[in-house]
């Protein structure tokens, strides 16, 4: 006999709409729902993905990439396993707290030992996992910012419930709110972007550190959000098993009242012991019943796929707690059915009529009386379309804009959305028009996000159009080869730059475009010849702008350096400088590069007065700044102005807005420098202080250790060997390598 009740889903979804429909002396939303990471699945990884491969893939990456947008995490990699396995195996061996598999060397995969793991990894008690609370943060912010604009349809189809139940007909068929608090310990905002895209008003409490105020979920309007570890917004997020404690000892007493009188549906949650968890064991009961909902068979949930806390709380009332497994498709599908069940509807309005929310929010739009305009009733009164067909700058007032869109979103609505698009029966040019504008958009938007496919797609699909005009072609062009460029397609980036120069009646802009950028396809191609043909033909024709003349000059500088042509490229961006209405990033490009060359030249006076100019440059980027203070000190060094050296590395160092690799390189060089002066104890700190800090690249940290041992002769294995600070990196092959250098001691 299995420990706890359990119900098939389909009971689950009838026994909430009787619980609806039955009248109640309570009053507010019948029940809360507890969200944890398995409803943000797949776009945000669970706790068991998170500790058994995210975070190691989070640490490998960073390694390498400190800079680069966080991909999502690879299923089949060697290095990453291996990686992973030494990880786990570190962190096992410095705290035991968790129980590894002989099979893969990773944590079993039991909730409660998961749980154990994943606390420990985060708990900063060692330097193989995420070490300080900083890069928790860092990491758990990747983790959000990795999901860009893509979206679940579990978060969304809740959404669409909490939307619905506002409305005339759920009330007319309920006698209550579903619901109107959600707890979640996840830290990501899929939740708040579905409620913003359904136009649901929502406010938020993610600051449990601050205590939970009292719940009052009877506001029928509002939908209340609470995080109960914080979120990625905060500098406060609770991740160790202490500050989880510190949260339920601080906030579960205020909240079991609420529990008690609301049913309650856990979906995607681990149950760890945290504020919710330990009210739920602290209730007598619920109003309601008590649902879990996972993905796991209740054999799997009993055996190890349930925390024992959860089973244990779901057996001590069978006729009240039920285990509910998830549909095949998780938390997705499960919303899906609740949402047919609850609303009548399979699929949320937003899906199959978004232009319903939309008209819904533009109508809400209340206008001043100062911005009523004549203009609007009459068009309305003679001939609506002529009226929509005008140029948002042929208005004068607000209130014209707004009205010719609606307008256009009535008639699209009255058409059936899918038949805006497609038709052809009415003002077919409009809406082809609305079609490349679309497709344009998607494409910007794709790219901006640096989703390559998607934006060729779109320009595939855009380019399909038989009616586009020249202009709109090249642009079309024009724009796919950039994507396609940037995504070190070069060949194919030039293919598109050709077809829109073989284009008739060409407008000069567009020609000058595609020649700066088969300039620099060619370029990256290894093709300079035509790299600089391209760009003198923009330098020599009146019709290029002068951002395009700059743009050309710089593009071939750089080409010409590529040449070894040092003193021709040094031309190139002297010529930038001489054009007055260069943009900033020009001159400060211009400057940076040709100070690189003189350097290279040996010419270091006037590659410290070109780095001088750089840095009084009004509105210079900060990457500027930093790189031309490290360049300026390396030649000041080489000069021989050594203190006038390290003062720029200090700078560097010193500056809030240097990256982690520019402070390493200034390190680096700082501690050369002060070991020319003969401050040999400030040059073993700096390097020191390196090492600290490139624990997580082993190449580098045994480079500066290879420093640390020409400065301290007191170097050898015994010291080494007691420094924790190597702890992370003994395993490394370099760090073996230079240990048996030295000598045992």
């Amino acid at each position: 006999m299995n420990k706890f009740t359990t119900i098939r889903f389909d009971e689950f979804v009838k026994r909430v709409q009787d619980h609806l429909h039955r009248p109640s002396q309570q009053s507010g939303a019948a029940y809360t729902l507890l969200l944890g990471a398995g409803m943000s699945f797949p776009l945000v990884p669970t706790a068991t993905q998170m500790t058994l491969r995210d975070i190691p893939w989070w640490l490998m990456w960073k390694q390498d990439n400190p800079t680069e947008p966080f991909p999502d995490t690879p299923q089949h990699d060697e290095k990453l396993d291996a990686f992973a396995r030494e990880m786990w195996s570190e962190v096992y061996r410095q705290t035991g707290d968790f129980e590894l598999s002989e099979d893969d060397g990773l944590p079993v995969c039991k909730a409660d030992n998961i749980g154990k793991a994943y606390q420990t990894v985060m708990s900063g008690r060692t330097h193989s996992g995420l070490s300080s609370r900083e890069q928790q943060r860092w990491y758990l912010r990747d983790v959000v910012h990795r999901i860009g604009r893509r979206m679940n349809m579990a978060h969304l189809t809740l959404a669409s419930i909490l939307r619905e139940q506002n409305r005339q007909e759920y009330r007319d068929r309920y006698s209550r709110p579903f619901c109107n608090t959600i707890f979640t310990t996840n830290f990501d905002n899929l939740l708040q972007r579905s409620l913003q895209m359904v136009n649901q008003l929502y406010y938020m409490t993610d600051r449990p550190e601050l205590g939970l105020a009292p719940l009052d979920d009877s506001v029928e309007s509002a939908v209340h959000l609470i995080y109960t570890h914080g979120n990625t917004y905060r500098y406060y997020l609770a991740n160790t098993q202490s500050d989880i404690r510190a949260l339920a000892d601080e906030n579960a007493r205020d909240l079991t009242y609420y529990f008690e009188r609301h049913g309650v549906i856990a979906m995607g949650y681990s149950g760890w012991l945290d504020t919710t968890m330990t009210v739920l064991k602290d209730c007598s009961g619920f109003d309601g019943n008590l649902y879990w909902c996972d993905m796991h068979t209740p054999s799997q949930a009993e055996t190890g796929g349930l925390r024992k806390d959860v089973v244990k709380l779901l057996a001590e009332d069978r006729e009240h707690r039920f285990y509910v497994q998830l549909p095949s498709g998780g938390a997705d599908q499960g919303m899906l059915a609740l949402h047919k069940g609850l609303v009548l509807e399979q699929w949320p309005t937003v899906l199959f009529n978004p232009l319903c929310g939309l008209i819904e929010m533009l109508e809400g739009i209340q206008m001043p009386k100062s911005f009523d305009s004549a203009h609007t009733k009459r068009y309305i009164e003679n001939d609506k379309w002529e009226f929509a067909y005008r140029s948002i700058g042929e208005f004068d007032q607000p209130q014209d804009v707004l009205e010719r869109t609606l307008i256009w979103l009535r008639w699209a609505k009255e058409q059936g959305f899918e038949e805006t698009i497609t038709t052809t029966t009415q003002e077919p040019s409009h809406i082809e028009d609305a079609e490349i504008a679309r497709l344009m958009n998607l494409a910007q938007r794709a790219a901006l996000n640096s989703e390559t496919e998607e934006a060729i797609d779109y320009l595939d699909r855009l380019l399909e159009i038989e009616e586009l005009t020249e202009e709109q072609k090249a642009t079309a062009l024009l724009n796919r080869g950039i994507v396609k460029d940037q995504a070190g397609e070069n060949n194919k980036a030039v293919e598109d730059y050709n077809a829109v120069l073989e284009l008739e009646n060409l407008p000069d802009n567009l020609e000058m475009s595609a020649l700066l950028g088969r300039g620099v396809a060619n370029a990256y191609g290894d093709n300079i010849e035509r790299a600089i043909g391209d760009f003198t033909v923009v330098l020599e024709n009146h019709t290029a702008t002068t951002d395009q003349k700059a743009t050309a000059l710089f593009n071939r500088g750089l080409a010409k350096s590529q040449k070894k042509d040092i003193d021709d490229a040094i031309k190139d961006y002297s010529a930038v400088l001489m054009i007055s209405e260069a943009s900033t990033e020009h001159k400060a490009n211009a400057l940076f590069n040709r100070g690189v060359l003189k350097g290279m030249r040996e010419n270091l006076k006037d590659a410290i007065s070109d780095y001088n100019i750089l840095l009084k440059v009004p509105g210079v980027s900060t990457r500027h700044k930093i790189e031309a203070l490290t360049n300026r000190g390396v030649a000041k060094s080489e000069l021989g102005d050594t203190r006038g050296a390290i003062d720029d590395y200090t700078a560097v160092i010193e500056s809030t807005e240097a990256s982690p690799h520019h402070i390493a390189h200034a390190l680096f060089n700082r501690g050369f420098a002060k070991k020319l002066t003969g401050d040999t104890k400030e040059a073993i700190a700096d390097y020191t202080a390196l090492i600290e800090m490139q624990l997580n690249n082993p190449g580098n940290a045994v480079e500066a250790l290879e420093k640390w041992r020409e400065l301290d002769p007191e170097a050898k294995r015994t010291k080494l060997d007691g420094d924790s600070d190597f702890d992370g990196i003994r395993k490394h092959p370099a760090f073996v390598a230079f240990r048996e250098k030295l000598p045992p001691g």
